[in-house]
């Protein structure tokens, strides 16, 4: 059964990559998906924490799909450059919720002497 799926996915993802419009369409799905999860997962800390009422979280629910939306509309216009830094950090705001502290400190140590050895010698340095 995992060997059915991952040969599955690997046929999805070849026919993606050689149909240049569903690789579009997925990307712009994934992207939609993304925002909108980083979107719900403030709205839901900031109701949790009693920063919003119900109908206010209830109503943002319901903006994070347009947040979506706008998110995809801007990188397909190539005006996304700004969101799309904004949406980094604020997943990886999310990331140091959701971590325990042990790895959030591994990555903030290891990233960087990933981007020194990836500029340096690594493929960027070719």
């Amino acid at each position: 059964r995992p060997l059915a799926l991952l040969v599955a996915a690997t046929v999805v993802i070849y026919i993606m990559f050689t149909k240049r419009r569903l690789l579009s369409l997925f990307l712009s799905f994934i992207w939609f998906v993304l925002s909108v999860g980083v979107f719900l997962f403030y709205v839901i800390m900031y109701y949790r924490a009693g920063f919003i009422d119900e109908v206010n979280a209830v109503r943002l629910m319901w903006a994070s799909l347009l947040f979506g939306a706008l998110t995809v509309f801007l990188l397909r216009k190539r005006r996304g450059d700004l969101l799309l830094g904004f949406l980094g950090s604020l997943a990886g705001a999310m990331f140091v919720w959701l971590l325990p502290p042990a790895t959030v400190v591994a990555l903030l140590a290891a990233l960087p002497i990933y981007d020194y050895v990836m500029v340096s010698k690594g493929l960027l340095g070719k």
